[in-house]
């Protein structure tokens, strides 16, 4: 089982690049990934980022930290989907 999160940020930043995404209670009590860009010759990183969720089937939370310092929460995110 896995969630998969592809962030949608303002105007100028519709990746999310900078940002910091948190997963509690899914496969280990604490995953974190962070949206980069660049670092390579014409190429840049698919901004979708995966978590594995493990035997969790509810109760995990999902937590954004944008790189203008706002704070995004999503409670009771469920394994095999979307975000």
């Amino acid at each position: 089982p896995r969630i998969a999160v592809r962030l949608e940020g303002q105007p100028g930043n519709t990746s999310g690049i900078g940002s910091r995404i948190l997963l509690r209670h899914g496969a280990v009590p604490l995953q974190a990934q962070e949206i980069i860009s660049g670092g390579r010759y014409l190429a840049s990183d698919d901004p979708l980022r995966v978590f594995a969720a493990g035997s969790a089937s509810q109760g995990m939370r999902l937590q954004v930290a944008w790189r203008s310092g706002l704070r995004s929460v999503v409670e009771d995110v469920r394994a095999n989907h979307l975000m």
